[in-house]
């Protein structure tokens, strides 16, 4: 009862405020408009679009994904082909990553292709809007594990209302990519069967859904429609969750199947530590930073507060990957985080980044690009192989060549059983240039160093930023501004985390083992910039702009020994490698076995930009022991990796 009373307070407050609600307001230029010449992150973005994309697609086809839509719709005879109903989720996604990829380059032949699956899942779908391919082809009977009948009975397992975040999210952005509305009236259809079962009746009492994502999908759509019972639906799945424990639903579950899990162990405005499912847990953090944003509620973003200091001070990994337990793809206890069986689930470094993205959005804070700076050059990018169509699912910090660590594989795979991460890649990379620049309060903002253009709308002036360098390997960055016609403005230029004593923002959880001066040059046409201030772990440089200013940025990238904080026990005794913001590890391929190999605080470090199987990086080298960037580990075959060694003098 006590939550049926906070959603009607919830409904009347989101009625009163529909016209006050701007959203966010530190806002990044988007991806389309964006241009990358980055040698780093261009042939990744090619990558994506020529070898990814098309790959998941066709995967989806291989692996029945889009055969079980034909099915359903009676287009053709068969079974449900997979092993769970969150097999839907799959396509959608890989939708969500066409759409992306149209529109950054038109392709016709992709947006045709895209119109022959929604005819699909249109005709696969009910005449009240429910759209699970399972369910309509089995006729409610000899259903998958997870799934039960009658519809939304199980919902702790069904992923029906997760599968439904993801048709929404693609929905969203396939209408902003081809401005039809074929998938949008779709996921509206559904939308409106979620309002009139779980907002206007009276279905849900304590049943929540088990894994967090519609929220995100319906403030999307509402975004989009204008639609306010969306809204009003992702708040009341909010509130619903933290009285599911005195349910008898969770009785007799182990642990990582209870409702920590599921996140729904208590009221989410009152969680004040990371627990349970990884992904599960950073969907939800992202959809109350959304609901915070858009409903002026405060209390979101101070909750999400604590949970960000948690997470970076206690449980978060050196490569910035999360969920340190296998058994429940869970965070484990403070400062639990082995190497050898770290899970690091891949989809939990996108839901971290894009969680983190709106941590920044909503308060300005350098900080929050730096966990995204973290995981994207690190934990992220290590579930995807170099060719583009191989994956990891799990990202341990050691492996022995043969240890189980990538589901049931010791090697990278070119899809798995359970494949939301190759699809969730898929759907991430395109979105990547979004997080370089953002406006504020007629201020310009510099995020990632990664070298392109854009132009920023700012006083009434259109400022295009050319950003030029060798970033992660050279810490010599140049920007061109260039205004429309000369104005006054901030530039705001972050200062990364690595360059301080802590690798992670306000944590001790690691650090370095020498200190550095952390000393960044700014010159601006040439002139060392006096009187330098810092504002919220950024420089702020303001002056008059006029065409063809340009400031020149130069970070000092040291090779630096990192120390573990003394409660990692994996980790006594033992130091890694990092260089600007690449953490390092090094493989058996290289090395020979890796047992009983050190490093050395007395030797020196080599860095060399060279060209090699895994592409152009900077190896690290000390005596005969070579050191390659941990992402780009597992290239080459299953063998032994490590990050963190024993130290010696």
């Amino acid at each position: 009862m006590k939550n049926y009373l906070i959603s009607l307070v919830f409904c009347t407050l989101i009625s009163c405020m529909q016209q006050e609600m701007t959203g966010y307001t530190y806002n990044g230029v988007p991806f389309e408009k964006v241009t990358v010449t980055d040698s780093f992150w261009k042939k990744r973005l090619d990558l994506n679009s020529t070898v990814t994309v098309p790959d998941v697609l066709k995967k989806c086809e291989d692996y029945g994904r889009i055969q079980n839509f034909a099915v359903a719709a009676g287009l053709k005879q068969g079974r449900f082909v997979g092993g769970a109903s969150w097999d839907d989720s799959d396509l959608f996604k890989a939708l969500e990553a066409a759409s992306y990829q149209y529109a950054i380059n038109k392709d016709e032949h992709l947006r045709l292709y895209m119109d022959s699956v929604i005819t699909l899942l249109d005709k696969a779908q009910e005449d009240d809007g429910y759209l699970v391919s399972v369910m309509r082809i089995n006729k409610e009977k000899n259903l998958p594990w997870n799934i039960r009948s009658p519809r939304f009975s199980y919902l702790i397992w069904s992923h029906e209302l997760y599968n439904f975040g993801h048709l929404y999210e693609s929905a969203v952005a396939h209408y902003q990519a081809t401005h039809q509305t074929n998938l949008l009236n779709i996921a509206t259809k559904n939308a409106d069967l979620l309002v009139r079962t779980f907002l206007k009746g009276d279905s849900l009492n304590y049943w929540v859904d088990g894994h967090p994502e519609v929220e995100t999908g319906l403030i999307k759509l509402w975004k989009v429609t204008h639609n306010a019972d969306y809204l009003q639906l992702a708040g009341k799945l909010l509130d619903l969750r933290g009285e599911a424990q005195l349910h008898e639903l969770y009785l007799g579950y182990d642990e990582g199947r209870n409702p920590y899990f599921f996140q729904d162990y208590k009221p989410v405005k009152q969680f004040d530590e990371a627990y349970g499912h990884g992904v599960r847990a950073l969907y939800l953090y992202a959809s109350m930073a959304d609901m915070g944003t858009y409903t002026g509620d405060s209390t979101y973003f101070k909750t999400l507060e604590k949970l960000w200091n948690n997470i970076t001070k206690y449980k978060m990994y050196l490569t910035g990957g999360i969920g340190s337990r296998h058994k429940g793809e869970a965070f484990g206890e403070k400062y639990e985080l082995p190497n050898v069986e770290a899970y690091n689930e891949t989809c939990s470094s996108i839901a971290d980044i894009l969680w983190n993205y709106k941590m920044f959005r909503i308060s300005g804070e350098a900080k929050y690009i730096d966990i995204c700076e973290r995981i994207l050059y690190n934990a992220f990018l290590a579930g995807w192989a170099q060719n583009g169509c191989e994956y990891n699912y799990v990202n341990p910090l050691e492996s022995d060549g043969e240890y189980l660590y990538n589901k049931g594989a010791n090697k990278r795979q070119p899809w798995f059983e359970t494949s939301c991460c190759p699809t969730n890649i898929s759907r991430f990379i395109p979105q990547i240039p979004e997080m370089i620049y953002a406006v504020h309060d007629q201020s310009a903002y510099i995020n990632l160093f990664i070298a392109g253009s854009a132009v920023l709308p700012i006083r009434d002036n259109q400022v295009k930023i050319s950003m030029e360098g060798n970033y992660p390997w050279e810490g010599k960055v140049t920007l061109s501004i260039d205004p429309e016609q000369k104005t006054s403005f901030k530039l705001f230029i972050r200062i990364p985390s690595w360059i301080t004593d802590n690798p992670l923002p306000e944590s001790d959880l690691y650090t370095y083992g020498k200190s550095v001066d952390g000393h960044i040059d700014f010159l601006v046409n040439g002139e060392p910039v006096s009187n330098i201030r810092k504002e919220k772990g950024y420089v702020v440089i303001e002056r008059d702009w006029k065409v063809g200013d340009k400031v020149t940025i130069n970070m000092p990238m040291p090779v630096r020994y990192v120390c573990s904080n003394q409660h990692i026990i994996d980790n006594i005794g033992k130091i890694a490698i990092e260089r600007g913001p690449i953490v390092y590890c090094a493989e058996e391929v290289d090395n020979g076995k890796l047992e009983g190999k050190s490093i050395s605080l007395s030797s020196a470090f080599t860095s060399q930009y060279e060209r090699s199987e895994l592409g152009k990086i900077m190896t690290i080298y000390q005596d005969d022991f070579k050191f390659i960037p941990y992402y780009s580990w597992g290239n080459r075959g299953a063998n032994e990796m490590k990050v963190w060694f024993q130290s010696r003098k």
